[in-house]
């Protein structure tokens, strides 16, 4: 058992982040003094545990200085480096961009990047290709351009690993929501008009929004195309991602709606691993879904793949990959998995992240060489808690591809207006490089029955 002085530490939160890339959880204590212990970890110390007393001092307020002496002294304890170095939060890309802008260059950004976070250079190669992808492809900024996101919580059955808002609603339940919906757009619409915002790009997300029965998606769609103004939207995705909620008709119900983008997630091409993770379509299935939307006219589909899912090897990853490339996909998502409190797989394996890191190195390496060969560019990327320490989430694409609305909600500097439940908005300040966020509830029934507050939130934070 090591237990972790921090002095001059106020919370312990991102430390412990770092000391849990390291070490499991009952295998340290964080005390920020030598009485109060400060940690989400509460475990009795055992007798036979041999204690191991390590203090380390915050000085001059540099938060990063005291990670990167708890990083080295890690690194000796264990013998391990993570390739992200003494990175915890989810935007290495924004943490990258700010440097970059500081130092001038690139050269210089990638020396100053390693030297302050320890990140290795194979990572460091990857922000700075996302990076330069994104200054081809990102329009200009404009003050008045906003994103939009519509999220729909419901689902057919919830993955074992989910790390979203889902619920299992009934038909009722689908209507009251979308109803509610319906009243959110209709005031954010008129809202936008009147502040003269213009509509650079939106998703639809959840979830699965083609969860949705072909009347209630319709009904949606048109309300979306009737109340908004997308007269300069540069791009209209809706997440289709489960092959069990795809027709004929909801796929010619979206392309006569304007929707020029969707996703279909496979996460594995194998049928064994599909049934173990809770997925009730098939791979057959999955490609016939994919078939049937280039039938229906979608020459824009994006598809997830999932490196480190259980009883998967790194040939069965590849091989998964392999046959969804061989679809002639335009963008591909490469999700490290990543398991949270709320998720089935929590109660057999919450330690996942410390038991595959090689696994997922080599299934990230060996993917990443794949894709580029296919001549798909790496265009955004964010982390997540309780994934391996090797892993991030990669966004690939083709060139002219790449979506704007996933570029623009990671990098944090475009004002995102979230509808529907679990919906959180972003009001952008630039004068400020400030964000400010205004969030929805997250349950959906609770959502239905406080609508005009979440419209009154929005009045109050939003549209000020």
């Amino acid at each position: 058992m090591y237990k972790f002085y921090l002095a001059n530490v106020v919370k312990a939160h991102q430390y412990e982040e770092l000391i849990k890339i390291f070490l499991k959880p009952d295998e340290f204590m964080i005390y920020l003094d030598e009485k109060d212990e400060n940690c989400s970890n509460t475990e009795c110390i055992k007798e036979s545990d041999t204690v191991v007393d390590v203090s380390f001092s915050l000085e001059n307020h540099d938060r990063e200085d005291l990670k990167r002496q708890i990083f080295k002294y890690l690194v000796v304890l264990t013998g391990k480096y993570p390739k992200w170095g003494a990175i915890t939060g989810i935007r290495p890309l924004k943490m990258y961009q700010t440097i970059l802008e500081d130092m001038g260059s690139r050269e210089k950004a990638n020396k100053r990047f390693a030297e302050k976070y320890l990140t290795t250079s194979e990572k460091i190669n990857i922000l700075d290709k996302i990076s330069q992808v994104q200054d081809n492809f990102l329009p200009l900024l404009d003050d008045k351009s906003i994103g939009i996101y519509i999220g729909i919580p419901f689902c057919p059955t919830r993955c074992h690993y989910c790390s979203f808002i889902t619920q299992l609603g009934g038909t009722p339940d689908m209507e009251a929501y979308v109803e509610a919906l319906i009243k959110e757009i209709i005031f954010v619409a008129g809202a936008i008009k009147d502040k003269s915002l213009n509509i650079e790009s939106l998703y639809i997300g959840g979830g699965t929004p083609t969860t949705l029965s072909e009347d209630l998606l319709g009904k949606l769609l048109s309300a979306v195309n009737k109340y908004f103004d997308l007269s300069e939207c540069k791009e209209f995705t809706v997440e289709a991602g489960r092959a069990d909620t795809i027709n004929e008709n909801k796929l010619k119900i979206l392309k006569e709606n304007n929707v020029d983008r969707i996703s279909i997630n496979p996460q594995t091409m194998k049928d064994e691993t599909l049934n173990l993770i809770g997925r009730r379509h098939s791979v057959q299935e999955f490609v016939d879904a994919y078939q049937l939307a280039r039938k229906v006219g979608f020459a824009n589909i994006n598809a997830d793949v999932i490196a480190g899912l259980p009883n998967e090897n790194k040939e069965d990853f590849i091989v998964s990959l392999k046959k969804i490339l061989k679809l002639d996909p335009t963008s591909i998502t490469i999700h490290t998995l990543a398991i949270k409190k709320s998720a089935i797989f929590k109660e057999t394996n919450d330690l996942v992240q410390y038991d595959q890191i090689e696994l997922i190195d080599g299934m990230l390496d060996e993917a990443y060489k794949l894709l580029d060969e296919y001549k798909f560019n790496p265009y955004y990327i964010y982390r997540q808690k309780n994934m391996s320490y090797t892993g991030e989430n990669v966004g690939f694409a083709k060139q002219g591809y790449e979506n704007i609305y996933n570029a623009r909600i990671m990098g944090e500097k475009q004002s995102i207006l979230a509808l529907g439940a679990g919906g959180i908005s972003k009001r952008y300040y630039p004068d400020k490089d400030l964000v400010v966020r205004v969030p929805n509830v997250s349950n959906y029934e609770v959502y239905i029955d406080r609508i005009d507050e979440m419209i009154e939130r929005k009045i109050n934070k939003f549209f000020v």
